[in-house]
C-alpha cells in the first residue's frame, strides 16, 4: 500500500512537471492546427443543416483517421522525448522513493499522461465545434448522414466515416473501445521510447518508438 501510494505521488510530481513546460503548449497548439483544419469543414457542414453531431461517435471516427493517429502519436512521443525524465530533482525523488516505487511512478505516469493528453484533443475538438454537439449513446442525424451520403466529399471533410462503425458500434461503447487501444498502443510506444533511452543513457528511443 505505502509503494502505491508513493508511486501515486511521484506520478502526480511527473504530471506537474510535465504541464508546466513550454513543449506542451508548443505540442497542443500544433495538434489544434491540424484539428482546426480536419473538423472545421464538419463545424461548416453542422452550421449550414442546422444539426448538432455527437461528439462521442465524431472522437470514435477521427480514431480511425490515419493521420490523426500519426499527428496525434508523434505530439505525445515528443511530449515525452525526454524519458526516463531524469533530472536533478528526479534523482533526488528516486533517492526517497527507492528504485521498485519511482519504476512504478514512473509506467503510472506515461499511462495516465497518454490518457489525459487524448482527453485534452477531446476537448480541443469541443472548442471547434461548439455550440454544435450533444452527448448521447445514438448516432444521430449528422453522423448518419456522413456515413450513408457522400456528404462529407461536399464539404471536403477529410475524416472517413463508415458504415461498418455504424453497424457495429454504439458510439459509447464504440468510443471506450477505440480510446482503450490507442491509449495502450501509444503509452506502450513511450514504454519503449523509455526503456531505449534508459539502456543507451542516449535519448534517441523517440525514432525507434516512431517507427
Amino acid at each position: 500500500m505505502d509503494r502505491a501510494r508513493t508511486a501515486a505521488h511521484c506520478c502526480a510530481y511527473d504530471l506537474y512537471k510535465l504541464v508546466t513546460k513550454p513543449k506542451m503548449l508548443a505540442v497542443l497548439f500544433l495538434v489544434f492546427l491540424y484539428m482546426e483544419n480536419t473538423v472545421r469543414p464538419v463545424a461548416d457542414f453542422l452550421a449550414d443543416k442546422n444539426v448538432n453531431i455527437n461528439a462521442l461517435g465524431l472522437f470514435m471516427c477521427l480514431f480511425c483517421d490515419v493521420f490523426f493517429v500519426l499527428i496525434a502519436g508523434l505530439g505525445l512521443l515528443f511530449l515525452f522525448a525526454d524519458a526516463p525524465f531524469f533530472d536533478d530533482c528526479q534523482q533526488y525523488v528516486l533517492l526517497r522513493t527507492g528504485k521498485g516505487a519511482w519504476a512504478w511512478g514512473q509506467v503510472l505516469y506515461i499511462f495516465v499522461g497518454t490518457l489525459l493528453y487524448l482527453l485534452v484533443l477531446f476537448a480541443l475538438m469541443l472548442l471547434i465545434l461548439a455550440p454544435r454537439v450533444t452527448f448521447s449513446n445514438e448516432w444521430g442525424k449528422a453522423l448518419n448522414t456522413l456515413m450513408q451520403t457522400d456528404m462529407g466529399d461536399r464539404y471536403d471533410i477529410a475524416i472517413g466515416f463508415y458504415r461498418q462503425i455504424l453497424a457495429e458500434y454504439a458510439p459509447g461503447t464504440g468510443l471506450l473501445f477505440a480510446m482503450g487501444l490507442r491509449v495502450m498502443a501509444y503509452s506502450t510506444c513511450v514504454y519503449l521510447m523509455f526503456v531505449v533511452n534508459f539502456c543507451l543513457r542516449m535519448k534517441i528511443g523517440v525514432l525507434f518508438s516512431a517507427m
